[in-house]
């Protein structure tokens, strides 16, 4: 099947999935239902399919890489359904570099090419990180003195998304909120041009949501049924969808 570049930027709240029929967890004070990593899961599960991507995944917790990795583990012939899985700081940061990296490549050989149409042999690359804050959020992550800091991180998946769309190389990062403690940069945020936000239940986790629309928020919090949520698109519209 034919694949066209989607980025992912807001979704509620923290990415578990526990053992149950529908896979719904209540965390906090308020109980607030979380499908963030049922959501990864759903593009996982599409991107794997195609001949015409590979799958890059950052996953500091382990649990929504988990059992796209399984069979690899206990058997090694039949290769992994993602194509890379980055599971700690250090090989986080080797894979964002690496991305970029990739970028920079592909432009150069274009040869005057506007934007690469993805084919088995020029793949497109997703990079999917769940819990963006862990290596992109302000006043996390170590100090410059005891390693690679989250703003030099942050900065360098700014590029990866600023660049990475022409050469078929995108970012589906998820998030708790969509603040700066969260995010990073509004550089980083303002590149995507696709936002979804997971329905909430009430109008203040609306605003961490999406802070910087307070129409599209009202709409978020107004949301009543399951698996119902919010996508915003870079020019301000927004739609209501039920996943």
């Amino acid at each position: 099947p034919e694949i066209y570049t989607l980025s992912l930027h807001d979704a509620l709240p923290i990415c578990i999935a526990v053992d149950s029929p529908n896979h719904l967890y209540v965390v906090g004070e308020s109980c607030i239902p979380t499908h963030n990593s049922n959501l990864l899961n759903v593009f996982l599960a599409q991107l794997v399919r195609c001949v015409d991507v590979l799958v890059f995944c950052i996953d500091m917790k382990y649990r929504l890489v988990m059992p796209w990795v399984a069979d690899y583990l206990r058997d090694e012939q039949n290769g992994m359904a993602v194509d890379w899985a980055a599971t700690d700081r250090h090989e986080a940061e080797l894979m964002l570099r690496a991305f970029v990296g990739g970028i920079q490549a592909r432009a150069s050989a274009g040869a005057g090419e506007e934007k690469i149409e993805p084919d088995p042999h020029q793949p497109a690359v997703f990079l999917v990180i769940d819990e963006i804050a862990s290596i992109f959020g302000t006043n996390t992550g170590p100090s410059p003195l005891q390693g690679t800091s989250n703003t030099t991180l942050a900065g360098i998946g700014t590029d990866a998304v600023r660049l990475g769309r022409s050469e078929a190389r995108d970012i589906i990062p998820a998030s708790q909120r969509g603040t700066t403690t969260m995010l990073g940069t509004g550089d980083f945020k303002s590149q995507f041009p696709l936002r979804i936000g997971l329905r909430v239940h009430s109008e203040a986790e609306a605003f961490n949501v999406i802070p910087d629309d307070q129409h599209a928020a009202k709409i978020l919090a107004s949301l009543k049924h399951e698996g119902t949520g919010l996508v915003q698109e870079r020019d301000g519209r927004n739609m209501r969808v039920k996943f």
